[in-house]
């Protein structure tokens, strides 16, 4: 009964985020970035090697996914730079996967939280894809 009810929450939480703003999706690939980081943390410690290979693997996963949504013709140098910083967290995550280190994962969950927090500050008025005082495409 569990197993269904956790299988139909995540199909819930999956119709839900394909039917959510832009903003919104990608708030929740940040906090399931850090949940998969946690996750490899705490597997790190019990050294649970499948269970820390497929959260960081998940992890680096939803970083190619914000790294090929990126618009590199016009985000200018915030989406340059975000890629390269994409780049960089999936090379310390697969060195963290490889050695088994923990510190590779803190940094990166901190990158990430940062990211986030950005995110997260943006204006609400910003958060549709319109920027205020341009006409809409209505």
């Amino acid at each position: 009964m569990a197993r269904h009810s956790i299988q139909q929450y995540r199909k819930n939480t999956v119709a839900s985020l394909k039917e959510a703003s832009p903003h919104a999706q990608v708030t929740a690939i940040f906090q399931h970035i850090l949940g998969n980081l946690v996750a490899a943390s705490n597997a790190i410690e019990r050294k649970d090697i499948k269970q820390k290979g497929e959260s960081i693997s998940k992890a680096i996963r939803l970083l190619d996914v914000l790294k090929v949504s990126l618009d590199l013709d016009k985000g200018g140098t915030i989406a340059s730079n975000l890629d390269v910083l994409y780049d960089y967290c999936t090379q310390k995550l697969i060195i963290a996967n490889i050695q088994s280190e923990q510190a590779p994962i803190d940094e990166i969950a901190g990158i990430v939280r940062e990211l986030k927090e950005g995110w997260d500050g943006i204006p609400d008025e910003y958060k549709n894809g319109q920027v205020p005082g341009t006409p809409s495409a209505e």
